[in-house]
């Protein structure tokens, strides 16, 4: 089922995700709308690759492969057997001052 999803996520610069939020709408009939926080493990290599792994606060885990493209943006594709999503991020103007 085909869905959109967005939310905000903290890297710390040390692999660890401290704060996560998302928000997935299904494009089904039913509109089902889905919210909630996660925290996280991540390692990136001298390369720019990397891998993430989420603790969303429904349980379980889930695993993504990323890679930097630049000190502002990222993106990731999900890497668990039967993972779709793919994710792109870019850092929010002014977001450390906060």
């Amino acid at each position: 089922m085909p869905q959109a999803q967005t939310g905000l996520v903290t890297f710390d610069g040390k692999g660890v995700v401290t704060s996560g939020t998302y928000t997935i709408n299904s494009t089904d009939p039913t509109g089902e709308v889905g919210r909630g926080t996660f925290t996280g493990t991540y390692v990136i290599n001298s390369d720019c690759t990397g891998t993430f792994e989420s603790h969303p606060d429904i349980g379980g885990s889930l695993h993504y492969d990323l890679v930097v493209l630049s000190p502002t943006e990222l993106v990731a594709m999900a890497s668990d057997v039967g993972g779709s999503q793919i994710y792109s991020a870019k850092k929010i103007r002014g977001a450390e001052e906060r």
